[in-house]
């Protein structure tokens, strides 16, 4: 796998893991004023399996990130490198 290829891999891990996290946000209105959902909700099927999605999704994307930086740190140091001089 080269690294264009990795790059897309890691693009659609993270649009996942985002569209898991979208579908999570519909019960931030159910938080408390602590910042705790209720325990109906928390043991909801609905609610777990949503949970579980986002939880899979997240953890495919942090192990990704771990060997993509290892595996392309060149490449990953060279375009963070050019998209910040074309920043300035």
């Amino acid at each position: 796998m080269n690294y264009n290829e990795a790059k897309i891999i890691k693009q659609q891990l993270e649009d996942k893991n985002k569209e898991d996290g979208n579908k999570l946000k519909k019960y931030d209105e159910f938080v408390n004023e602590i910042g705790i959902l209720p325990d109906h909700i928390r043991e909801s099927n609905e609610y777990q399996n949503l949970k579980r999605n986002f939880d899979k999704s997240f953890m495919e994307l942090r192990e990704f990130n771990g060997w993509f930086v290892k595996k392309f740190k060149k490449e990953y140091r060279a375009e963070r490198a050019n998209r910040f001089k074309k920043a300035e």
